[in-house]
């Protein structure tokens, strides 16, 4: 089974990812989409892992650039590339981590008629909140790293994805207190993620 990996920033390299591609590659072919920063071929087979970066486009300015690859989750040009990068490789699933990506994800698995697992690896509305009062916001974090909009994804975010990995027990515990039912989550630090796939497809 082929499944779409989404990584919101550059690969290589992120543990996480690593370990999550490694675990699904053990019975799965598995092809990441994920930024392209650094401006590195457009596709490449590192360890395994099919690696689809977002298209370089030395050809813009820099600010522009980063404008067009930020993982924002009405952001065209990551909707392009997961759906281009599921349908050409006719995936099964998409694994999305964390929330910048999860709805972009969402969207193209309803088109594509395939189910999408949220790999929340971080309580990432608690991670903004914060770079908030540690004063570390920025001037366009307002609109696309505003607390409350994050909340908002994240609500949206994990009635609509169609399976949560969670790495702790307070991590499960909030989405519970959140009213996502316990059928619904698996713990990926305890070796399930190629189970999860496997159930979502049966």
């Amino acid at each position: 089974m082929t499944i779409c990996q989404v990584w919101d920033a550059d690969y290589p390299w992120d543990v996480r990812i690593e370990k999550v591609s490694r675990s699904l590659g053990q019975e799965h072919e598995v092809h990441l989409v994920c930024r392209n920063s650094a401006r590195r071929p457009r596709y490449e087979r590192l360890d395994g892992l099919h690696i689809h970066r977002l298209p370089a486009m030395s050809w813009l300015p820099a600010r522009l650039r980063a404008a067009v690859g930020f993982p924002a989750f009405f952001n065209p040009t990551w909707i392009h590339a997961i759906w281009r990068t599921a349908r050409r490789t006719r995936a099964r699933a998409i694994v999305v981590r964390d929330l910048p990506l999860a709805l972009t994800a969402v969207l193209v698995g309803r088109a594509l008629g395939i189910p999408v697992v949220l790999d929340m690896a971080e309580n990432y509305p608690a991670m903004i909140e914060d770079v908030w009062a540690a004063g570390r916001a920025r001037f366009g974090d307002r609109l696309v790293r505003n607390p409350h909009l994050i909340g908002a994804v994240e609500r949206a975010a994990v009635r609509l994805v169609d399976h949560v990995l969670v790495v702790v027990d307070e991590s499960r515990d909030r989405l519970a207190g959140m009213g996502v039912p316990a059928s619904k989550m698996s713990h990926a630090s305890r070796g399930r993620c190629a189970n999860c796939s496997r159930a979502l497809v049966s």
